[in-house]
């Protein structure tokens, strides 16, 4: 028995007025029973848990999403900016290493320049 392994890195893409991220569970012995998420604005270093309670993002805390869900609707996102996303996924012997970050992922009609003047 052991945790579980990486997560292959989640999918970021467009929901509408939200964004959509996505990811695959692997079939271990013991299962896996949740899955975290942290997403971030591309190119920033400071993470935001999501929060499976509300859908949206927040600076500390959050909850899991149980197994098997495996795609959640993110709100409260900006519209234009890209987000990167990460996850660990838990068993009952504890937490895997987190994922690779997602690519880059928006919504909206157009993206927003990020450049500094």
């Amino acid at each position: 028995m052991a945790k579980p392994p990486a997560p292959e890195k989640p999918s970021v893409s467009s929901g509408g007025s939200s964004l959509r991220i996505s990811w695959t569970i692997p079939e271990v012995e013991p299962e896996v029973t949740a899955s975290t998420l942290k997403l971030r604005i591309r190119g920033s270093n400071r993470l935001h848990n999501y929060d499976h309670g509300t859908g949206r993002l927040v600076p500390k805390g959050g909850s899991t999403v149980p197994a098997p869900s495996c795609e959640v609707t993110v709100d409260g996102c900006e519209e234009g900016i890209e987000y990167e996303a990460v996850l660990a996924l838990m068993n009952s012997e504890g937490w895997s290493e987190p994922s690779p970050f997602s690519e880059a992922g928006w919504f909206g009609a157009s993206l927003k320049s990020r450049e500094k003047p």
